[in-house]
């Protein structure tokens, strides 16, 4: 995939080095939790043998996890042994899981008029001036984020301004659901839930807030719309994940080499789980994993806080 060079929007001065004090942690091959490794004896691919035999592919790595938690592994081949200990205190658990009813896999033709009626976000229309309330980076015209002035809220009455994002299997890039956010010009709207997907529909996917042209050897992610668009200070392009389900099963994609996760701090400790769980599998073949984790909340928190909201 080749950047797009026209187009772009102009570029957001980033928050400076002292207003973004981000814990960033490195998660490469060789540094995997115990966490995300089921209990009993499962094979993987060798982290160490991934460098220097990267033409291999057999899953050489055993590794055992007992029912205290703590854990052995070693590659058969190369005799690598990843660090013992206990497992992370991460309840995996926790991460929702997609709905088993049937529901739609594609989007339904109601789905594809209400996309249809969008218009792209800027700073002239409501949806651009909630995120740029909300300081986050205004995402490409032909990004998967649009804008729709009047939308049904459905389970209410309420009929107003809305953000709707395209939902896109990551893979095959097939539209697959809509996501909605009611908002004013500087917040959600007072409706609840202010968020839905479309009904009827599996939104296991992602938002493309900024297209696949934009997008080379790296790439970030995040759950929600607002926490990814404020990681765009700092990178882009970035997507979308809509929730921990689907950020935890974030598959690894051929050409990107660096994964950046913007995780979601919950005092459950479930943003996490999922963020950790979709950076082992990318770390297991190689590709390099920042994990960005603010103090508390997520990166939209933090952005609003240094901006003294």
């Amino acid at each position: 995939m080749k950047h797009q060079q026209q187009g772009r929007p102009a570029k957001t001065p980033p928050p400076t080095s002292d207003q973004l004090k981000l814990y960033v942690k490195m998660l490469t091959p060789l540094e995997l939790p115990w966490a995300t490794y089921p209990l009993g004896e499962s094979r993987h691919r060798c982290p160490q043998c991934s460098i220097t035999h990267p033409h291999k592919r057999e899953n050489t790595l055993c590794i055992r996890i007992n029912s205290d938690g703590s854990g052995t592994g070693i590659c058969h081949r190369c005799g690598f042994k990843p660090c013992s200990g206990k497992r992370l205190n991460l309840d995996l658990t926790a991460i929702p899981k997609l709905s088993k009813s049937q529901a739609r896999e594609t989007l339904s033709d109601r789905g594809t008029s209400i996309w249809n009626q969008c218009s792209p976000v800027t700073a002239e229309n409501i949806g651009g001036q909630y995120l740029l309330s909300r300081h986050c980076v205004l995402p490409p015209s032909d990004g998967h984020l649009r804008f729709h002035p009047s939308l049904p809220h459905g389970l209410t009455n309420h009929v107003g301004a809305a953000l709707v994002g395209l939902i896109t299997n990551p893979v095959t890039r097939v539209p697959v659901s809509l996501h909605f956010t009611w908002i004013t010009p500087t917040r959600k709207a007072a409706i609840e839930p202010p968020r839905r997907t479309l009904a009827g529909h599996r939104s296991n996917g992602v938002i493309r807030l900024y297209p696949d042209e934009y997008v080379s050897t790296g790439l970030g992610i995040a759950e929600g719309i607002e926490t990814a668009l404020s990681l765009a200070h700092s990178m882009r392009p970035v997507w979308s994940c809509v929730n921990k389900a689907n950020l935890a099963k974030f598959p690894v994609l051929n050409g990107i080499e660096c994964l950046s996760i913007a995780v979601d701090n919950d005092k459950d400790g479930g943003g996490e789980a999922a963020a950790l769980s979709c950076g082992r599998r990318w770390a297991l073949v190689g590709s390099t994993v920042h994990l960005m984790i603010s103090p508390t909340g997520d990166l939209n928190d933090l952005l609003r806080t240094v901006n003294h909201e």
